[in-house]
């Protein structure tokens, strides 16, 4: 079967397995016949990865031999929560899981068919905890919603993320401890962004991006070539990339038009899908002026407020509380000036 990553899908007949693999493949949505098992190559050029889908109406004994075979990387459990029942399809999957011990690395819980009807996303995430899963996601029967989001968290495992902590040196260790706190200080208090280095502000703002979903490189503290974060994600089977520039000057300076426009520039030059600038002191009164026209080159502005609130949704999603039904660009761009 190979050695690269391996993808497990869970779930009840007519639930949506076939499809969501269909759509993590960047593939159209169409009807499919039930399957038993099914292979696929590539969610990333460099790795193997394979799907094995395992229908119900298989005994409990050959889905446990399957899985133990197969030690998937991920194990995904989709269940419909628009259907009365589906809290014991939860606890069906869990109870197999735990019980037979399953090799796997990360468990997660995928509801599908958001959009076909009513149901209660807050005792969704209470299961999510209650049950042991690592992430919880919500997506559309109708369109991709939720979709990009969950082909960035596996493509973030596919390249061997799950071992990062472990090869990562002390002092690594330490700074992503610390970036952790801090995203939760300002999560809890706004003020404390004033007594924040502006270089662990840009751990933070990394820190909070990948937390939601994107694939993050910090750039260097000296010659970032006019971007600190540079964060990328998949869309419709494309990565789309964006440049955030931070500033955080603590003696009331605030940046100026010029400032927005080498930003524009950069963006524009180096083909990217769109910039975030974020100043934590605000700007001068040219840039707000000038808004619209900002807005039009792609490139967006947020200040103090901005930074808050990717700590808040930081702290939500670790905490198993949020999962957002933004794509993830638009996810980016949320609660900006223009």
């Amino acid at each position: 079967m190979g050695t690269g990553k391996k993808i497990a899908l869970l779930g009840n007949n007519g639930v949506g397995k076939t499809a969501l693999i269909n759509s993590l493949m960047g593939e159209e949505f169409f009807s499919t016949v039930s399957t038993h098992s099914v292979k696929f190559k590539t969610l990333n050029l460099d790795i193997e990865t394979t799907f094995l889908e395992i229908a119900p109406n298989l005994v409990e004994t050959d889905v446990v031999s399957q899985l133990k075979q197969y030690r998937p990387t991920i194990t995904m459990v989709l269940i419909d929560p628009t259907k009365e029942g589906y809290i014991n399809d939860v606890i069906h999957w869990s109870d197999l899981l735990e019980k037979n011990s399953i090799n796997e690395q990360h468990r997660w819980l995928i509801a599908t068919r958001c959009d076909r009807g009513l149901y209660d996303n807050r005792l969704l995430k209470e299961l999510g905890v209650k049950y042991s899963f690592h992430n919880v996601f919500e997506t559309s029967a109708k369109n991709a919603s939720g979709i990009q989001e969950i082909r960035t968290n596996v493509l973030n495992i596919i390249p061997g993320a799950e071992e990062e902590d472990i090869s990562l040196n002390e002092v690594a260790l330490v700074i992503k401890a610390l970036s952790d706190q801090l995203c939760e200080l300002v999560a809890k208090n706004a003020d404390a962004l004033n007594q924040i280095e502006w270089r662990d502000l840009e751990r933070v703002v990394a820190t909070t991006l990948e937390k939601l979903g994107f694939k993050v490189e910090l750039t260097p503290p000296a010659k970032d070539g006019g971007k600190d974060v540079i964060a990328s994600c998949i869309v419709e089977n494309k990565e789309m990339r964006f440049y955030i520039e931070i500033k955080h000057w603590k003696k009331g300076g605030r940046p100026g038009l010029k400032h927005i426009s080498e930003f524009i520039e950069l963006n524009v030059r180096e083909s990217t899908n769109g910039g975030l600038f974020l100043s934590s002191s605000g700007y001068t009164l040219d840039v707000y002026s000038q808004l619209s026209e900002i807005k039009y080159q792609h490139v967006h502005l947020g200040q103090k407020e901005k930074i808050v609130s990717l700590c808040q949704q930081y702290v939500k999603r670790k905490q198993g509380l949020w999962v957002s039904q933004l794509p993830l660009p638009d996810l980016l761009f949320e609660n900006t000036l223009n």
